[in-house]
């Protein structure tokens, strides 16, 4: 099956994203997630726009300091819903080494986003994550 431009550009906005992970690039991880972006990640309270952002700011932020990572994506899905609007949906695992201890931990989660064409670029809009099965 042939991808849309739009799935192919989001795709592209993936790639980027995990560069910017494996950099440690936590401005570049942030301009991924869109002003009003909506955050339902498993365990913590929704959070909406600013507070999304703020959360995600700390959270990455925290484990960059603690913590040498790497982000492996497997997507399942890349599928243009209507005009300017793709959802994806995948696994995320990130391999993490205490800068400390250099203990060795692996967390993983199932994640669905909802990428949003706006101002001239794919945002995320809603991302949703769950434990993996």
């Amino acid at each position: 099956m042939t991808s849309t431009k739009a799935e192919t550009e989001v795709r592209s906005a993936l790639q980027s994203f995990v560069g910017s992970y494996q950099r440690q690039d936590l401005d570049g991880l942030l301009a991924a997630w869109s002003e009003d972006f909506v955050d339902m990640q498993h365990g913590l309270p929704t959070a909406i726009g600013a507070d999304a952002l703020s959360v995600r700011r700390t959270m990455i932020g925290a484990s960059f300091v603690r913590f040498e990572s790497e982000l492996d994506v497997q997507l399942d899905d890349v599928v243009e819903l209507a005009p300017h609007w793709v959802l994806v949906t995948g696994r995320i695992d990130v391999h993490l080494v205490n800068r400390t201890t250099r203990e060795r931990s692996l967390r993983s989660k199932r994640f669905m986003e909802l990428w949003n064409w706006k101002s001239g670029g794919w945002k995320i809009r809603f991302g949703m994550t769950n434990l993996p099965e």
